[in-house]
């Protein structure tokens, strides 16, 4: 990119906010108040004197409406505010309870009546629900439901779902990774890494994963608000959805909390999959305390937290294992999906798989099974179970232990300063065993990521506003989070692979240790050993700086800013290419199937003869290092055109510099036009490899909302926003490979033929030389990464048509179309995979250079389309209770979701179909309700019957759309993956459990291989089981004085012990193919807690019990020089339904 576009470009956009600012009512991690005044005749009141004062802490600020009557304060932290308008010759008007919610707007109109200043006209009552000045599409969760509806794990994430448009992922991040427990959200049809993670306005996501850093325990969270489509300028990097954690202060009173909340197996049920009459061990206890308050009342206060979580489970697995006939060689009378299992001879027919014979019996010979095989298998158990496939019952142990504290100070100086600092800590051990023992395998949950992980997070935030004049602020933030987690196997420090046989895998270091990756298509994931992305080492540092300056002319509210991120992110995990650094061996059908026969062979056999169809290892040259940096700026403006129309214009511009390593020597590109390697930081070759910065990313937003009547609202918007993807899309690709780690692949020169054997392992690493011009050439024969140098960022365009009506003061509905289209999406793509039916001389790089190692790109440039109705029902807490409805009806259309690859590389458009994560229908209901019954009592009966309140989490949702895949070892596409043939119909039969089909298998066949092709079934053409499932609690408080409480609370999850089934089997292959054989370990559980409250954050759940009141004395006649008391009514647009006025 020339030097004069990166001038010309900022020029342009410093021009374009001149002209065109925009959205600035609401900010990412404060509030608005605005409103009118005007006289009882209608007459709008210029110059008037508007105060808003915080309960809690004292702030104040002051404002003048100006000549149309408006008022404006931005840039407020949450919390609950007073507000007064003082006019000479008008009577006084105070709004009181005002909850400002963070990223929200709250508009209160006054009416001021003729009179005395000295009177005052005084409006309470519960906080608005209808959003007249935005036009995004948000939902805020407050500390009330926070604190009251029951969270498995105490994770403020589960209540993420109740904002319509969010669906649960097909996957999170293992714990070993994930100690924090951060669960991902699909918002709106986009990839989890498209959210965007904020505390108090601070970027809070690792970028590596897209986990959430730091997660704060409920009791430290103000609230949170979720902003899913058309978001404000200030927010960006996003394409699904803003989360924005607002984080607890102290006040001007003392208060705190002590809590303990514990389960246990004696009360949890029985997996629908545990076949024996044991409930495994669970015990979880959680505990900590809060505590806050005033260092100098009315200025500087303080909060701070700590939580401690230890966990010991038992987790169980139904895994296939090989049979003691199948370990002896014997596949006779060997079925998979009713059609027996043919295993041919490789030593006869020809090169290409034409003319095998099979073996004798469909047994092989003793003397041909490979003696590493045998020894391997002494590591894996025999089944427990009866069949021959879905036959063993695994178990182990799962232990964490987890402490974390938060620490925030705040500071008020004056009327027109504020500021806070605060820093968070997390420490967690866990240890995750596998369930073959030393044999490794899958963990006991049946995910692939057995291990014993260390992890430390950490963070600090800083946030400044002040106010210049009551029309012109600013706000600084700065910002510092820091992930770090060192994971490593249970077969660590061992020489395993040497002593079953296998030579040059063990060399003596932490790395390359242990037993390798084994692969057996059919069997347990992994057959045996550990995962290649075991071990872990990661240190990854976020520092952020941003300055917003906010100015109100007129009916105009200006704002504008930067934000600055620097990216330093070094991970240690040499898994490129589906390697580790004890290297994977994969074994496919090939080896033992004919060409002359479809479906024939078994990938089990191939592992007895010892012939793996890839071979593989990266060997790890230094550690990886990633460097970028990220630049944001925006401008918006709110216009109150009306006093019912508000319109929305913005502006936002974003720039991700290319990924760099810290070292010269630290990254390649490889350049698949010219097969060379360019070595960054060496000769001409500049860090980046040449990868282009993309000057293109300016995000228009604009949006409107109309108030339609004083209980309708109609918003609407249109919305770019940029992001990036997480994983290898924000550093770790280009680092991970030659000269920094060395990835040997071998394969044979097609699929029937082995690349090679367990006896001989792995060969070693053939030196490459680096010449001084940084550019090898021709590239060594390896597993590389390309990352374009002219790759675009992913942006989505986001539209949205809302109707919001308001039933009640606390109670409104919205339904809404929203949309938006995904454009440069990040994939992967391999281009160097083959056809069906030519090998490896068919691979592309082969033809052009005689590579035959695969080669991926890691660009962007695939899209998605997302369509949905939306509808909410939200009452705020008022009266006694308070719930969120949401139901969505989507569809999610993709080519590969999570920025994932495909499975047919030749032509992408066959995979594009349903999202993995879209469910068509999704009901979700959070609420909670005050028994209103005994609150008159007194004594004894007061204190029984008193105080119940519960809580629930209620979820319905369809299910996610699986595909239908096959070998494709027999097709001989090396680097390509294959979809059955649709033969029929496969329609649904619903049956669970081993042997039980849940869809009509018999529609699907092997594709044929005489010519070969690949399959026809398509992507995600089929639907897996759908969920339900009620979390409930039952609360007790008991009062002790006017603001201290006791609460006891059982909770339950999965009230009615729904299992909630994973997606049966798509994988043609497997014995067990269309067989839904394991849940979500999820099962009902109880759990019980006892809270003690020392002056509860908001008003106690019982009033004090009543007394009796004494004879009041006569009144008094009034002074002479003042008036008597006078009652009013005041304009509907100062008191609504739900509010009461007095005057004093």
């Amino acid at each position: 990119m020339s030097n004069s576009l990166w001038l010309v470009r900022p020029l342009i956009f410093l021009f374009l906010l001149t002209v065109l600012t925009s959205i600035a009512a609401a900010q990412s991690v404060t509030g608005t108040i605005s409103g009118n005044v005007r006289d009882a005749q209608g007459a709008v009141i210029s110059g008037a004197t508007v105060t808003i004062t915080e309960t809690r802490t004292g702030f104040t600020r002051t404002a003048q409406t100006n000549e149309e009557g408006n008022y404006v304060f931005t840039d407020l932290n949450p919390g609950l505010y007073t507000i007064d308008v003082e006019q000479m010759g008008f009577k006084k008007f105070t709004r009181t309870d005002v909850d400002l919610n963070v990223n929200t707007t709250y508009r209160v109109n006054a009416t001021l009546e003729p009179g005395a200043i000295t009177d005052t006209v005084q409006i309470t009552g519960e906080p608005p629900v209808l959003k007249t000045d935005r036009a995004d599409i948000s939902q805020t969760v407050e500390q009330r439901e926070l604190l009251d509806i029951p969270l498995n794990g105490r994770n403020f994430q589960d209540l993420i779902f109740l904002v319509p448009g969010t669906a649960p992922p097909p996957f999170n991040i293992p714990a070993f990774d994930n100690p924090q427990g951060s669960k991902f959200a699909q918002i709106n049809g986009q990839g989890i890494a498209s959210n965007n993670y904020q505390i108090d306005g601070v970027d809070n996501n690792d970028p590596l994963l897209g986990l959430t850093i730091l997660i704060p325990p409920p009791d430290a969270i103000q609230e949170f608000n979720v902003t899913t489509n058309n978001y404000n300028a200030e927010l960006g990097r996003a394409g699904g959805g803003v989360i924005n954690i607002y984080t607890r202060s102290g006040a001007n009173e003392f208060s705190g909390t002590l809590f303990e909340f514990h389960r246990n197996s004696a009360l949890k049920a029985r997996n629908v999959f545990n076949p024996t009459n044991d409930v495994p061990k669970d015990i979880l206890n959680q505990y900590g305390l809060t505590f806050g308050g005033p260092i100098r009342k009315n200025s500087t206060f303080f909060f701070t937290d700590f939580q401690g979580t230890n966990l010991r489970q038992g987790r169980t697995t139904i895994q296939s294992v090989p049979t003691a006939a199948m370990r002896a060689g014997n596949f006779s009378g060997l079925t998979f999906n009713n059609n027996p299992v043919t295993i041919f001879d490789p030593l006869t027919g020809d090169a290409n798989g034409v003319g095998r014979t099979p073996f004798p019996g469909n047994i092989i010979p003793p003397d041909r099974i490979s003696p590493v095989a045998r020894n391997v298998l002494n590591l894996i158990p025999l089944p427990n179970l009866p069949g021959d496939f879905a036959n063993f019952f695994g178990a182990s142990s799962f232990k964490q232990n987890a402490y974390a504290f938060d620490v925030r100070i705040d500071q008020n100086i004056g009327s027109s300063t504020t500021l806070f600092g605060r820093y968070s800590f997390f420490d967690s051990f866990i240890s995750d065993a596998p369930i073959f023992g030393l044999g490794g395998g899958p963990a006991g949950n049946g995910s692939p990521f057995a291990a014993i992980s260390d992890g430390r997070n950490q963070g600090v935030t800083f946030n400044l506003i002040h106010g210049f004049s009551p029309t012109l602020l600013t706000d600084f933030r700065f910002g510092f989070n820091r992930y770090h987690i060192e994971s490593t196997p249970f077969d660590r420090n061992t020489n395993l692979a040497t002593q079953v046989g296998i030579p040059r895998v063990n060399f003596g270091d932490l790395l390359s240790s242990g037993l390798p990756f084994f692969d057996v298509p059919g069997f347990a994931f992994p057959f045996a050993g550990s995962i290649d992305a075991l071990p872990v080492f990661n240190s990854d540092n976020i520092f952020q700086w941003a300055n917003n300056w906010t100015k109100t002319a007129g009916n105009h509210s200006f704002k504008w800013g930067l934000d600055f991120r620097r990216l330093r992110l070094d991970r240690l995990q040499a898994n490129a290419g589906g390697f580790g650094p004890r290297g994977r061996f994969f074994f496919s059908s090939g080896q033992t199937a004919s060409a002359d026969f479809a479906g024939s062979g078994f990938a089990f056999a191939s592992f007895l003869l010892g012939l793996p169809n890839q071979i593989g290892r990266s060997v790890v040259n230094q550690t990886p290092t990633n460097r970028t940096t990220h630049y944001f700026f925006f401008g918006q403006d709110t216009w109150r055109v009306t006093p019912r129309f508000t319109l929305d214009l913005g502006l936002r511009y974003e720039i991700y510099t290319p990924i760099k390593s810290r070292l010269a020597g630290g990254q390649a590109n490889y350049d698949p036009l010219t097969n060379r390697l360019l070595v960054g930081g060496i000769g001409q070759v500049p860090l980046d490899t040449g990868v282009e910065t993309d000057f293109n990313n300016l995000a228009p937003r604009f949006g409107f909302a109309y108030q339609l009547t004083d209980r309708t609202v109609l918003r609407g918007g249109y919305g770019i926003s940029y992001f990036t993807g997480n994983f290898g899309f924000t550093g770790g690709t280009l680092s991970t490979q030659f000269p920094v780690i060395t990835v040997q692949s071998f394969f044979g020169p097609n699929s029937f033929q082995p690349a090679g054997s367990l006896a001989a392992g792995i060969p070693a690493p053939t030196p490459v030389p680096i010449p001084p011009t940084g550019i090898i050439s021709p590239a060594p024969d390896q597993f590389f990464f390309h990352v374009p140098f002219d790759n675009n960022i992913p942006y989505v365009q986001m539209y949205n048509l809302a109707l919001q009506h308001e039933l009640a003061r606390s109670l409104a509905v919205e339904i809404a179309y929203v949309g938006n289209r995904g454009v440069d999406l990040p994939f992967n793509l391999n281009i160097n995979a083959a056809p069906p039916g030519t090998g490896q001389a068919g691979r592309p790089l082969f033809q052009q250079f005689g590579r035959t190692s695969d080669t991926v790109v890691r660009g962007h440039g695939v899209s998605s389309v997302y369509n949905s109705l939306q509808i909410v029902g939200r009452k705020r807490f008022a009266g006694s209770s308070s719930f969120l409805a949401s139901y969505t009806f989507s569809r999610s259309i993709d080519y590969t979701s999570n920025q994932g690859g495909f499975v047919n590389n030749l032509n992408i458009d066959v995979n594009r179909g349903l999202s993995d994560f879209d469910r068509t229908h999704i009901f979700t209901l959070g609420y909670t309700a005050e028994l209103p019954f005994g609150r008159s009592l007194t004594g004894a009966a007061r204190a029984i019957f008193a105080g119940w309140q519960f809580n629930g989490l209620t979820t319905l949702m369809s299910g996610r759309p699986f595909s239908v895949t096959v070998d494709a070892g027999p097709l001989n596409a090396p680097g390509n993956g294959s979809f059955a043939d649709l033969v029929g119909d496969p329609f649904e039969i619903g049956d669970t459990g081993p042997g039980q089909k849940f869809f009509n298998t018999s529609a699907f066949a092997f594709p044929p291989i005489n010519p070969p092709r690949f399959g026809n079934a398509g992507r995600n053409i089929l639907r897996g089981p759908g969920a339900i499932n009620f979390d409930f609690s039952l609360i007790k408080n008991f009062l002790i004085g006017e603001r201290h409480e006791v609460e006891f609370r059982a909770e339950v999850f999965n009230l009615f012990n729904t299992p909630h089934f994973n997606n049966p089997q798509g994988f043609f292959n497997s014995g067990a193919f269309g067989e839904v054989t394991s849940a979500l370990p999820d099962e009902r559980q109880f759990q019980f807690g006892l809270k003690i409250y020392f002056n509860r954050p908001f008003a106690p759940r019982i009033s004090p019990a009543p007394a009796v009141a004494p004879t009041p004395a006569p009144a008094a006649a009034p002074p002479a020089n003042q008036p008597p008391t006078a009652s009013c009514t005041a304009d509907r647009t100062s008191v609504r339904p739900g509010e009461s006025a007095t005057i004093t």
